[in-house]
This record gives structure tokens, sequence and C-alpha cells, in this order.
């Protein structure tokens, strides 16, 4: 996940002036840190809570049977299970590199889709459902991403804000909500919105 990538000037992004304080005092802890001792944060991962992914994962086997590919969000594949393609090489099942072309064996192989997109950019997520489409039809998908895109998202995509509430291992975070184009996968995480 290059995280010098650029984007358009167009492209929604959360800037720095949207973290919560307690945030951005971790990313600026973390920012001050010895180069050695700092993580590589284009390899990061946003853990969510045990509890918020072990209800993730409930709704998800619950509301849509069979195979999933969960995209980005290895926390969540711990209880959901599937297939997890992810950008890091110690937590990926598939290698996965948003960019790229996924292998033709993976088309249509999928009855749902979860993906946790790193970037808010509308290229990163018109990637993101790219894939899901590709490796399911896209029919049936849970996203995580920023509430900044939530009209782009329902329009171009279909996908619904829920009122779940995400809640993460750390105190760097960015806003984001959990989107769906499932209503009975909703239903079990709150609603829409």
């Amino acid at each position: 996940m290059d995280s010098a990538r650029s984007s358009s000037s167009s492209d929604p992004e959360i800037g720095i002036e949207a973290l919560r304080p307690e945030a951005l005092a971790a990313l600026r802890e973390v920012q001050d840190a010895p180069p050695a001792e700092r993580e590589n944060f284009g390899l990061s991962q946003f853990w969510y809570t045990d509890a918020c992914a072990s209800a993730i994962g409930a709704a998800v086997r619950d509301a849509v049977p069979g195979r999933v590919a969960v995209l980005s969000c290895p926390s969540v594949h711990r209880t959901v299970g599937g297939v997890l393609f992810e950008y890091d090489p110690k937590l990926a099942e598939v290698f996965f590199d948003y960019r790229e072309v996924l292998d033709s064996e993976f088309e249509n192989l999928f009855d749902a889709v979860v993906l946790d997109p790193p970037y808010v950019s509308r290229d990163c997520l018109e990637r993101y459902h790219a894939h899901a489409v590709f490796l399911s039809g896209g029919s049936k998908v849970l996203a995580f991403t920023s509430v900044v895109n939530r009209e782009f998202v329902l329009s171009e995509f279909g996908w619904r804000l829920t009122r779940f509430e995400l809640e993460f291992e750390s105190k760097l975070a960015t806003p984001l909500g959990v989107f769906t184009n499932v209503p009975d996968l909703a239903a079990r995480l709150g609603g829409f919105v």
C-alpha cells in the first residue's frame, strides 16, 4: 500500500484535522519515535477490537452463507473465515495489491466480499469495488470506509451506511462507517442509517 500515492484534488480525503485528539497524539508519538522503532504504516492495519470483529463476523456468517473473500481486513477475517486477500505478506493467504489485476482463478469464486480499503480516495474505492465485482459479481459487499464517502458509495456502488459503530484496538483511527448493499446484513448490524 503506497502511502506516497497521490490522488486528484477532487477525491475526498480525511486530513489530519479530522483525527480525534487522542489519535493525533498517538500519531505524533509514532512520528517522534526513532526510525528503527517506527512501524511501516504502508503495511499497517487498524485492527478492530475482538468484540467488534466478532459482531461483524457473526453478522456476515448469518446473513451471507457461502464463500467470503476478505480484502485488507485481517481482524475481521479471523471471525468471518473465508480467504484473506492482503498486501502484508505476514498476513496474506493471497497476496493482494488493489492496483493489480487478480488471477483469473478467483473470478466469481465467492458469494460475498468484505473489504477495508487503505485509503478513502475515490480511485481506491473504485478499484476495491472492481475487485468485489470480479470476485463475486459485487452482489454482496460489506465495506469499511470514511463516512465522507457516504454519497459517493451510495450513488456509484449502492452501498448504504449502517448504524454499526466500529471499535479499534488502537487510538489511531479515522472516523469510519460500515456500508453494505445487503439489507439482511445491515439489519444484523443495527439497520441502515
